[in-house]
């Protein structure tokens, strides 16, 4: 194995989004000197005032630690680039096009911006979700300009809501990378997590970048599985949570992911399957099951809707209150979140709604405009015909719903995420209905 000398490594992090501002907090906090630049003027006077534009626990704290010990900086200007970096992240944004295709726009961007900028020694490493593909495409983009830098794939595998951990305690570490040079850079900015035998699979870029692909892809299928199989149960009177815990404790299946839910979001899953199904389509491939979940997705969010207006015989002018708004709890991102669907879906049929959100409201107001938001969970509940609840925030689970009764129009509970206690909520007379169980309310 070729050592490389350094043990503080100099590193560049391009966009300071989610996967750029965890990843470049996380690696300042394992002792390396990390610049972090992004566009957005605003986002940077913010960071650099030790404040965060979006939530993850514990992130803050590890920020503010590392501003003070000065390892970690922020630059709104591609030109404040320090030109000796040895390693450069990119972490841009790839979005869908209308197509489903991933929009390359912004990694293009940045590696050109970076390519001027930079000593040739240095190693461009891209951590965005790209196609199979894309790093070979840019290293001979850059080789058409004239450069020839050494390029590598990491990409990344946190989940909002335990990004720090997922960083700190990693399944594994993937990069992908063409030269022994390239290797050994990674391995030093890694070496803590090798150390503490964190598997690191080393392999070619376009295989690196088809594993963060085939990942998502599969945990969204296991989403949609257990959600049809709610269905499913919701028919037999089969109890969806018991089902999916015991098939969990089988070490082949797993309990990650298998949780009855409204249906998969973020912006991740919606994306990469997406962009997986398109890349084969371009092959003239066909993933049949790939498309079987997108579609299954999509359903599963829409009869949700459906089975709301069933219950309540149509929602015209009918109040309804949704509790969550993100598209998991721990995040305040509403990005492709199931629970903004569902009530688009309901206000298009006409329903009145009122939300509430721990984190998510303001995030919210961007995308849904035609409800009322409140303050707290019981002030959305008030007068309310129906209560959704939608995202697993434990606040909701605390809730006083003896007294939350009285002060709702009809008892009507619609637990889509299984949370709630459904046979304390029938002593206190509500009506419940839960995703892959029998529902439940006194006659």
């Amino acid at each position: 194995m070729l050592s490389y000398i350094f043990k503080v490594m100099h590193i560049t992090i391009i966009g300071v989004g989610y996967v750029g501002l965890v990843s470049g907090t996380m690696l300042s906090e394992q002792g390396h000197k990390v610049d972090c630049i992004d566009i957005n003027t605003e986002k940077i006077e913010l960071l650099k005032s030790g404040k965060i534009p979006l939530y993850e626990p514990g992130l803050a704290d590890y920020l503010e630690n590392n501003i003070k010990s000065q390892r970690i900086r922020f630059f709104d200007s591609y030109s404040q680039i320090n030109p000796n970096t040895e390693v450069v992240f990119i972490t841009v944004d790839t979005p869908s096009d209308s197509l489903g295709n991933a929009n390359l726009k912004n990694v293009y961007n940045a590696v050109s911006e970076v390519s001027e900028r930079v000593n040739q020694d240095c190693l461009i490493v891209i951590k965005s979700t790209v196609p199979p593909g894309t790093a070979e495409n840019i290293h001979n983009y850059l080789s058409n300009k004239g450069y020839n830098f050494d390029l590598g794939v990491n990409p990344e595998f946190l989940k909002q809501g335990s990004a720090v951990s997922d960083f700190l305690y990693p399944d594994r570490i993937i990069i992908g990378v063409k030269t022994k040079l390239a290797r050994a850079k990674l391995e030093v900015i890694y070496r803590s997590f090798i150390d503490k035998n964190i598997p690191l699979i080393v392999t070619d870029t376009v295989t690196a970048e088809m594993i963060k692909y085939a990942s998502n892809a599969f945990l969204a299928t296991k989403v949609a599985f257990i959600n049809e199989m709610a269905g499913l149960c919701e028919l037999l009177g089969a109890d969806i949570d018991l089902l999916a815990n015991s098939m969990g404790m089988d070490h082949r299946i797993g309990k990650e992911f298998l949780k009855a839910g409204p249906g998969f979001g973020g912006s991740c899953f919606p994306k990469d399957l997406s962009a997986l199904i398109r890349l084969a389509e371009d092959h003239n491939v066909k993933l049949q099951i790939l498309n079987s979940v997108k579609e299954s997705n999509y359903n599963h969010i829409t009869n949700i809707a459906k089975k709301v207006e069933y219950v309540l015989n149509g929602v015209q002018n009918k109040k309804i209150a949704i509790w969550g708004l993100t598209f998991k709890s721990g995040t305040d991102d509403v990005r492709n979140s199931p629970a903004i669907d569902i009530a688009k879906l309901l206000v298009d049929n006409k329903a009145k709604i009122t939300a509430y959100d721990p984190m998510g409201i303001d995030n919210a107001r961007q995308v849904l405009k035609d409800i009322e938001y409140a303050d707290n969970a019981i002030g959305a509940a008030r007068d309310a015909e129906a209560l959704l609840l939608l995202t697993e925030w434990k606040e909701f689970k605390n809730q006083d719903f003896a007294s939350l009764k009285s002060i709702m129009a009809a008892p009507n509970v619609f637990d889509f995420r299984n949370l709630l206690d459904s046979e304390l909520l029938l002593r206190y007379g509500y009506h419940v209905y839960s995703l892959g169980k029998k529902s439940i309310y006194k006659v």
